[in-house]
């Protein structure tokens, strides 16, 4: 995981400083030392990866939380911006919303979406 977690923050300190966007990128040091198997890892950095993308393409936020981290048996991803947000139930279900889900699912876990008009949004993958 440790090289996952290396690749993940140099791929949003790239996206998010280009737009102008503070980056706060915490990784547990529990976590650096799992050892998922390769699907696992794959799907982890492709969800993180397509909610980076979204907070910098359409959240207007000027801050963007990563946090990673293990607890109890559960790997916890959360990326939480501090832009317009919006409302979960009028957005369509377009193709990077519903793979994520997939791949949290592909995964065992969980993905929740929270978000709401003016006050950002958070995305966190639940993985046990």
């Amino acid at each position: 995981m440790e090289h996952i977690l290396q690749r993940m923050k140099e791929f949003a300190i790239e996206l998010f400083e280009s737009q102008g966007i503070t980056l706060h990128f915490q990784a547990d040091e529990s976590v650096k030392t799992l050892n998922l198997p390769m699907e696992q890892r794959k799907d982890f950095y492709l969800l993180f990866k397509e909610a980076a993308n979204n907070a910098a393409k359409y959240s207007g936020a000027s801050e963007v939380r990563v946090l990673i981290k293990k607890d109890n048996t559960n790997i916890r991803l959360e990326i939480h911006d501090n832009g317009k947000g919006f409302d979960p139930a009028s957005i369509k279900k377009g193709n990077g919303l519903w793979n994520m889900q997939r791949r949290a699912e592909r995964m065992g876990g969980e993905l929740v979406l929270e978000s709401k008009v003016g006050e950002g949004t958070r995305i966190q993958l639940i993985v046990g």
